[in-house]
C-alpha cells in the first residue's frame, strides 16, 4: 500500500505536461475529470529540462506500464531511456544531482512555498502532534520551522544517503534534540511507526 500510494503520488506530481490535450485525453479516457489548479506557475520557478522531458513522457509510461509500482516505469527512465528510477540515476551525474536538489531549495523559498506557512495553517497545539516525519524533507527546512514555532514536537527529517550527507550545517543546541535526520528511501517500507504526521510535498 505504502508503494502503491507513492507511486500515484510521484505519476500525479509528474503528469503535468506542456502537451495539454494528450494529457486531458488520458485523463477523460480514464474517467478522471480534468483538475483546476487556480494559480500559475511562478515566473522564476524554471523546471529543470530532467524534469520537463520527464513530464512530457509520463502518458506514455503510464501505458506501458499500467497499474506498476515500480520506482523505474516512469516518464523519467523513459526519456533517459533508463532502467534506473530517477534518484539512482541522479547520483550518477553530480551536475544534474545539484541541479534537481537546487530547483527543490529554490521551491522552499518562494512566496506561497515557505515553511511558515505549515506552520500557521494547522492548529498544532489543538492537534497536540508529537511526532513530525518530513518525507523527502532535503535539508529539514520545514521541520526546523516547525520546531522552533510548536513547543514540544519532535521532527524527523528523511531523504537519500546522498542527500542527508551534503547537509553542511549543525542545528542549534535549542533544537539538535528535537529535529533529526534520517537516510531513507521513500519507496520503501516506512521505519517510523505511529507517527502523529507523515508530511509528504
Amino acid at each position: 500500500m505504502e508503494a502503491q500510494s507513492s507511486n500515484h503520488i510521484v505519476q500525479l506530481a509528474s503528469v503535468i505536461s506542456t502537451n495539454t490535450n494528450k494529457f486531458d485525453n488520458w485523463l477523460t479516457s480514464h474517467g478522471i475529470p480534468s483538475p483546476s489548479f487556480g494559480i500559475e506557475t511562478p515566473p522564476k520557478l524554471q523546471v529543470p529540462k530532467d524534469i520537463a522531458q520527464a513530464r512530457q513522457a509520463t502518458v506514455d509510461a503510464l501505458s506501458k506500464w499500467p497499474g506498476s509500482e515500480e520506482p523505474n516505469h516512469t516518464g523519467f527512465s523513459l526519456s533517459n531511456n533508463t532502467d534506473d528510477p530517477l534518484f539512482t540515476l541522479l547520483e550518477k551525474f553530480p551536475g544534474r544531482s545539484k541541479r534537481f536538489a537546487n530547483t527543490m531549495s529554490m521551491m522552499s523559498t518562494y512566496e506561497g512555498f515557505e515553511p511558515e506557512h505549515l506552520v500557521a495553517a494547522f492548529p498544532w497545539d489543538t492537534f497536540q502532534a508529537k511526532t513530525f516525519v518530513d518525507i523527502g524533507g532535503y535539508y529539514g527546512r520545514n521541520s526546523i520551522v516547525l520546531a522552533e514555532n510548536v513547543e514540544g514536537i519532535q521532527c524527523i527529517v528523511q531523504d537519500l544517503p546522498a542527500v542527508i550527507a551534503k547537509r553542511d550545517f549543525n542545528l542549534s543546541p535549542e533544537l539538535k534534540d528535537r529535529v533529526q535526520f534520517m537516510e531513507h528511501d521513500f519507496f520503501t517500507k516506512q521505519p517510523v511507526k505511529g507517527a502523529d504526521v507523515y508530511f509528504f510535498r
